[in-house]
């Protein structure tokens, strides 16, 4: 069944090369943590391997790659978070999970359910109070859960920023050419201290690899910071 609704426009082909010919620089590991979101996109073990191959080669810290991996089941659901992580397991098989969890205690479910609001609101301005209603008026349990299991529990975790995690969005989006997420998402990046310069280089740098997505993401942004 062919779902109309995919990227079919993207390149897998286009974006290891661009993986190969990464350079380093002091801007490269959030660069190349969008650039690994993208590869994990496409679900192929080749490239994932090669880009943890890279990651290695740069000095990536595991520990992001990982981050990036968990947070990837909000965006691309959890068999390619799976997929990832399997993958991610072999490559750095020293790497040690535990030390990068977070308790999971009942008192802990009202942090995250906290901190989620304080993020969402951080990441939406003026957005936030109607995007709450649009949800809430669809599914109260979306509004909920989009609260406190994506802002709260995932994307308020210590080991990245919120501007890397929303770069990394940007890239999951990208890949998708999920515009109406991608809007949000570019704008969220901003409104959370992301560099405008970083934000076109991660837009740049994955270009025509995600096909459609980069022509989507190119007019989002350039509506939003001119």
């Amino acid at each position: 069944m062919l779902f109309l609704d995919m990227n079919l426009t993207v390149n897998c082909s286009l974006l290891r090369e661009k993986i190969e010919s990464f350079q380093f620089n002091s801007r490269s590991p959030k660069l190349f943590l969008a650039l690994f979101s993208a590869v994990i996109t496409f679900e192929k073990k080749e490239e994932t391997e090669f880009a943890f191959k890279k990651a290695k080669e740069l000095k990536i810290k595991p520990a992001e790659l990982y981050e990036i991996i968990l947070q990837s089941y909000l965006f691309l659901g959890f068999p390619r978070m799976l997929e990832a992580a399997k993958l991610f397991h072999i490559a750095y098989p020293e790497f040690n999970p535990e030390t990068e969890s977070e308790p999971f205690e009942i008192n802990q479910t009202q942090n995250w359910y906290d901190r989620g609001i304080t993020l969402c609101k951080d990441v939406y301005k003026d957005k936030y109070e109607p995007l709450k209603k649009i949800v809430l008026s669809m599914s109260p349990e979306i509004f909920h859960w989009m609260v406190f299991e994506g802002y709260g529990k995932v994307l308020s975790r210590k080991n990245l920023s919120a501007p890397v995690r929303e770069l990394s969005v940007v890239a999951f989006l990208m890949m998708e050419n999920r515009e109406e997420q991608l809007r949000a998402h570019i704008r969220g990046a901003l409104n959370v201290g992301a560099d405008k310069k970083m934000l076109e280089e991660v837009i740049e740098t994955i270009g025509d690899a995600a096909g459609e997505g980069y022509s989507s993401a190119r007019k989002i942004y350039e509506a939003l910071v001119r």
